[in-house]
């Protein structure tokens, strides 16, 4: 016979991790910085920070539905990890939930 130890501890992390993820119900809205973190710029792009990468790309991000698409996701491309700003963005966001989550 044995014993099975630490059970009461992993559902106080399940129960924790549930908790977390109903905080998820629904849409959200999360700022630049929030989502592209320093550690997210410095370990996936040339930059140390989301505002350097917006400075530097000369793309109005206030009106994201007047960039070309194309030169955004070359500027990405050249700059970053990613080969498109959609991969970059996904990227940031699983991160980002991982983290809300206790993950």
């Amino acid at each position: 016979m044995f014993e099975i130890t630490g059970l009461e501890e992993l559902e106080k992390q399940l129960s924790q991790l549930e908790r977390n993820a109903k905080r998820f119900d629904g849409e959200r809205t999360v700022s630049f910085d929030d989502l592209f973190t320093p550690s997210f710029m410095i370990n996936y792009t040339s930059f140390d920070s989301i505002d350097e990468f917006v400075e530097s790309s000369s793309f109005d991000f206030q009106n994201q539905e007047e960039i070309d698409e194309s030169s955004l996701d070359e500027f990405v491309r050249e700059k970053t990890s990613f080969d498109d700003w959609h991969s970059m963005q996904e990227k940031a966001a699983e991160l980002w939930a991982l983290k809300r989550l206790g993950l």
